[in-house]
């Protein structure tokens, strides 16, 4: 089976690159896109295999997780605000929502808890 989206040049460096072409092994590579919302569509289109978070993939019923022998990639999501702004209610507000919301997620695979930035 093609691996059906790979990112473009740009991102020859990053660690999802290299494990997606990893994965792809001898197999060929059916576009390269710059963004995970592309490699949703891509899936959705039917151009083959995208990695994508199991959040995103599980949602929808058209898509299917399929096993593979290799490690699982996984990254950390982070919340970054100038020190000067964290304390302002408008931006602890935001921060406290989408940490909460983070960590109510199912399925985000995060390999660490959620931790809560400094007031």
């Amino acid at each position: 089976m093609a691996v059906g989206a790979a990112y473009d040049a740009q991102f020859a460096d990053m660690p999802q690159q290299r494990w997606l072409l990893d994965i792809a092994g001898e197999r060929t590579v059916g576009c390269e896109l710059s963004d995970i919302g592309s490699h949703l569509a891509a899936a959705r289109a039917g151009a083959g295999v995208a990695g994508l978070r199991c959040f995103l993939g599980d949602a929808d019923p058209a898509l299917r997780r399929l096993e593979h022998a290799g490690s699982a990639f996984s990254r950390d999501p982070w919340l970054v605000v100038h020190r000067d702004l964290r304390r302002a209610a408008p931006v602890r507000a935001l921060l406290d929502f989408v940490t909460a919301a983070i960590a109510a997620t199912s399925g985000l695979g995060l390999a660490t808890p959620v931790a809560r930035p400094p007031k």
